[in-house]
Formats: C-alpha cells, sequence, structure tokens
C-alpha cells in the first residue's frame, strides 16, 4: 500500500470509528442514529475503495 494512502485510510478509519462511538454513546436520539450511519458509512467507503485498489481491479 503506498504511503500516503496508507494515512488517509488511517484518518478515514478514526474518523469512522469516532462517529461509531459517539453515535452509540447517543443512540437513544435521532442524532446518535445518524452518526452511527456516518460511522458506518465511513468504514464501508474503505472497504469498496481499497479492495478493488488493492486487486488491482481499478
Amino acid at each position: 500500500m503506498e504511503h500516503a494512502l496508507f494515512w488517509e485510510s488511517l484518518v478515514i478509519f478514526s474518523a469512522g470509528a469516532l462517529l461509531v462511538c459517539v453515535g452509540f454513546s447517543r443512540r437513544d436520539n435521532t442524532s446518535g442514529i445518524v452518526l452511527l450511519w456516518m460511522g458506518a458509512a465511513c468504514m464501508l467507503a474503505l472497504v469498496f475503495y481499497l479492495i478493488p485498489k488493492l486487486l488491482h481491479l481499478t
């Protein structure tokens, strides 16, 4: 994995994990559920971006 790609992925992963943690602590409100979904979207975006890139499909 490229050096720059690693750090960008780490930042997106950290932001997603933070959103999931904050959203889980506020899961009683609608805003907490939105934060959970945003965190999950960050994680899935990494998966759907990195796997084809690592397999040289793009």
